[in-house]
């Protein structure tokens, strides 16, 4: 295309091309020419990015264009521990509180990103006539633990707009800021070590206006304790009563007892996010009452009986579920988007015999389902011919999927409707090989193999854009390959070897 065709294109039509990149890539469009280097420095786009302060920048050799750096609207702030011995730390404090209190930064600033391991928020916001910050919406702490707890109230902070607060690491020196917003803020994160820590950082406050949480439980201890039923007053129901939005991270599994509790009181919910490692039959039987559901994820692993409870959930748009223990649907006659990802100790496949389970399964949505991500996944011709049941099937998205050439022509074949279709990390293998114990045939599949890949990758996607024109298909870093990376040699009373895929079924 020519340069000056380019140069041409109006900054509209440039800034609809710009708003679909990346931070990295905005900044090598920036060194292309002049005028993207002025679109990209606007003010459209400087209002989205976050300037970094900390000692190491904002010290007494300057700090830079003090003109350019009020345009920001969101800043993170950090005083490093490995900040150098001769670093004047109490001036990098006073030399931050100018700056972030002048009037058009005070004025104008939306986002503060804080990480105080020096200070206190009482040494960062201390003012006797007060502070008043008319457009911050959104303030996240990692207060340090080696300080003493301040009192914040006693700092005359005003910021009426603020309506999300998250804490990196919950304790009670950010207790004073959550208190003080408790009232006015509509979204709340809080990550912690111990549930000691996030009763401390959280309070007793009732959050009126809460409606999106967020819990994360990092690794505090080998024996973490678990929240329990009796943990939660009638303050905390109440608070999880009104929620809209929920999500629980919990990789060290201390919300297993809890979660039937949680899920019988937050009957409001339209998202409900669960990532941990099990959750049990009753919890997850808690979700059938949920009946606002829009959105469900669960990445964690259910314990199922013979009692467990089909899931009927009328609204229900978007589902993600492990391979190894499917939520069990009933009924979803919404359903759009559908995300089923690996199970670690399945290894992302479906055991054989399973055809009719995985069938009734695809049969309550198969005939109005539109997206489908297939994240760390093994196809097998069991789930391959399920796939191509999807008769409404518009978008398909494989990431870190093994599957056979033929399964992906066959699934394509049978949908017609796809418009698109993505491929990130995948391997997709030409042929089964067939190999005798024999060190001379492997050198000899080596010696073929050399140079392989990038031909037949160029090759088998052009082949599919060239047979499918009507459907878009993009490829990221997948590849074309012999055999499977993870053969598996299973042995035989003759004495050869037969190297295959340990579940693939041959079409």
């Amino acid at each position: 295309m020519p340069q000056d065709f380019i140069n041409g294109l109006p900054a509209e039509l440039l800034c609809q091309v710009f708003d679909r990149l990346g931070h990295q890539q905005q900044a090598e469009a920036a060194a292309t020419c002049v005028r993207w280097s002025e679109i990209l420095n606007g003010d459209r786009y400087v209002w989205r990015r976050r300037l970094y302060l900390c000692p190491l920048n904002l010290c007494e050799n300057g700090i830079g264009d003090v003109e350019d750096m009020r345009r920001y609207r969101a800043f993170a702030i950090k005083d490093t521990l490995n900040t150098p011995e001769r670093t004047d730390l109490r001036y990098f404090l006073n030399t931050l509180r100018r700056f972030l209190f002048c009037e058009q930064v005070r004025e104008n600033v939306e986002d503060l990103r804080l990480r105080l391991f020096r200070y206190s928020l009482a040494d960062l916001f201390a003012n006797e006539g007060g502070l008043d910050f008319p457009k911050l919406r959104r303030i996240s702490v990692h207060p340090s633990l080696f300080l003493n707890k301040r009192d914040l109230m006693k700092c005359n902070i005003t910021a009426p707009n603020v309506r999300e607060i998250v804490l990196d690491d919950s304790n009670s020196c950010a207790n004073p800021l959550v208190q003080l917003f408790s009232e006015q803020i509509t979204k709340l994160g809080v990550t912690f070590m111990d549930k000691v820590m996030f009763f401390a950082g959280i309070g007793s406050k009732p959050f009126v206006n809460l409606q999106c949480l967020t819990l994360k439980a990092l690794h505090g201890s080998h024996f973490p304790r678990l929240f329990r039923d009796t943990d939660f007053t009638p303050t905390h129901m109440q608070l999880f009563r009104r929620l809209r939005f929920l999500k629980i991270d919990d990789g060290e599994n201390v919300f297993f007892p809890a979660y039937e509790c949680i899920f019988r009181v937050a009957t409001n919910l339209k998202t409900l996010i669960v990532l941990g490692r099990d959750m049990s039959e009753d919890a997850f039987n808690a979700i059938d009452e949920l009946k606002q559901l829009e959105e469900l994820h669960l990445n964690i692993e259910i314990h199922k009986s013979w009692s467990i409870r089909k899931l009927s959930l009328p609204n229900l748009r978007k589902l993600t579920t492990y391979v190894g223990t499917l939520a069990p649907l009933e009924s979803a006659p919404n359903l759009k988007s559908l995300q089923i990802q690996n199970h670690t100790q399945l290894r992302g496949r479906f055991m054989f015999g399973e055809e009719d389970k995985l069938a009734a399964y695809f049969k309550v949505f198969n005939a109005h389902l539109e997206e489908l991500l297939l994240k760390k996944i093994e196809l097998d011709t069991t789930f391959v011919n399920q796939i191509c049941t999807l008769t409404k099937l518009r978008t398909m998205e494989m990431n870190s999927v093994e599957s056979e050439q033929l399964g992906v022509q066959k699934i394509l074949a049978a949908l017609p409707q796809l418009k698109r279709v993505r491929f990130v990390k995948c391997n997709l293998v030409k042929e089964l090989v067939i190999s005798f114990n024999d060190t001379n045939q492997d050198q000899e599949r080596e010696d073929l193999d050399e140079g392989f890949e990038d031909e037949e990758n160029m090759n088998f996607f052009n082949k599919l854009m060239l047979q499918y024109p009507d459907c878009g298909i993009a490829n990221e870093h997948s590849r074309v390959v012999r055999h499977s990376p993870r053969d598996q040699v299973t042995m035989y009373p003759s004495g050869y070897q037969v190297t295959m895929h340990h579940f693939w079924k041959v079409y």
